[in-house]
């Protein structure tokens, strides 16, 4: 069933907050966690029904053991995340693999994540550029299914 104007739709997480929070405590269970800008998109499907996207990250810092370029899934759901092109990120996900984000996670615009970037403090490593994340990317993801005729 399609929701309608009239309806809301909520992504209700469970957060145990410990204070004051802490950089373990952002990064405990993480699988990953870096800045970086996503790079392209691909559907993921169960069968001809799309469930999630997966983002291909350019990393510019990370705080966890990370490659210069990061695949990480998003699911299809009001707890779903949608990344925009030129935008850097920080990006703290859950998983193996890909690791996963939602609207749960850590995982913000890079200028709404401050507060969560002071409390990491120095990132474990920086990778040099090899694009700038202003350059035009479309990241409009291309579902194909094989649909009967």
């Amino acid at each position: 069933m399609a929701a309608g104007a009239g309806d809301t739709l909520a992504c209700e997480c469970l957060r145990i907050v410990t204070d004051p929070i802490t950089r373990d405590d952002v990064l405990r269970g993480a699988s990953v966690a870096f800045v970086g800008w996503p790079v392209s998109v691909s559907c993921i499907l169960d069968g001809q029904n799309v469930v999630a996207f997966d983002y291909v990250f350019e990393v510019s810092e990370t705080w966890l053991p990370a490659s210069k370029r990061v695949t990480i899934r998003t699911p299809l759901s009001t707890c779903g995340l949608l990344f925009g092109p030129g935008v850097r990120y920080l990006v703290i996900g859950y998983g193996t693999p890909p690791p996963s984000v939602n609207r749960c996670s850590e995982t913000a615009a890079e200028a709404d994540a401050q507060a969560t970037l002071a409390l990491l403090n120095k990132p474990l490593q920086h990778f040099p550029r090899t694009r700038s994340p202003r350059t035009k990317v479309t990241l409009v993801p291309r579902c194909v299914t094989s649909a009967a005729n």
